[in-house]
């Protein structure tokens, strides 16, 4: 539709005047939007629809059709230039960006984003009350692993269980536990969850919450899982230990 619009005012204006840029501006939105063989597809539809209007506006000479077709040649060119620099730069950024959310060893989420992901949970719930919950857990006797087969193998298991991370909670436990056994790593994992169905609180808390669940289990035996809502968590949490929502 902004072609046909570009179209309709060349036509309507003093043939002297070059719409190039205006031209342009549909193949850099849709090169964005809609990566290289979108942008590239919008090139060729531009610079063709301009020599359309040109040969229905009368200005192409008999004389002169070959000026108008190198023209024509020359305005894809450069669209397809600046549609290739576009793309690189959109897929340079978007590769930033994903570095910059994701873990370099696990490939997960990194801390940044993992509040990203809670905080947008947070204000689902407050929206539309849909429950959730945050798994915290830690890896006993991992430092055991680095010491004793090298930080290659500790970095292994991290994968393993970054790529296990979607499960429940209780099956998440067993599934790992199996992963570390079938590779003879001596690990196990404390958990500790807060599940929110009535009331939820802020990313930070929530995750205090979890940790100080985890650390309980970790000091009561590890290898454990330990499970609360958001609401019975906060209100024994605070009768515990004070220092925890500090």
């Amino acid at each position: 539709m902004l072609i046909l619009l570009i179209d309709i005012v060349d036509y309507g204006t003093d043939p002297l005047l070059d719409f190039s840029l205006f031209y342009l501006t549909p193949v850099l939105f849709c090169t964005w939007f809609g990566g290289r063989r979108m942008g590239s597809f919008m090139a060729g539809i531009s610079a063709i629809s301009w020599l359309f209007t040109e040969r229905l506006a009368g200005t192409m000479q008999g004389n002169y059709l070959p000026y108008y077709y190198w023209d024509c040649f020359t305005r894809l060119s450069f669209y397809w230039v600046v549609v290739k620099l576009l793309a690189s730069l959109r897929e340079q950024l978007r590769s930033q960006r994903s570095l910059a959310r994701t873990d370099n060893v696990t490939g997960s989420a990194n801390a940044r984003h993992f509040r990203e992901l809670l905080e947008r949970e947070t204000q689902r719930f407050s929206r539309y009350k849909t429950p959730f919950t945050l798994v915290y857990f830690d890896i006993d006797n991992f430092k055991e692993i680095n010491d004793a087969l090298g930080h290659a193998a500790g970095d292994e298991v991290l994968k393993t269980i970054a790529e296990q991370a979607q499960q429940a909670m209780r099956r998440l436990q067993q599934v790992l536990l199996a992963a570390m056994a079938a590779n003879k790593w001596n690990v196990t994992f404390s958990m500790g969850g807060i599940s929110c169905v009535e009331h939820t609180s802020d990313v930070l808390t929530l995750i205090q919450l979890a940790d100080a669940l985890m650390y309980q289990v970790k000091h009561t035996g590890k290898n454990s899982i330990k499970h609360m809502t958001c609401s019975e968590a906060k209100a024994k949490l605070f009768i515990e230990s004070s220092k925890i929502l500090i």
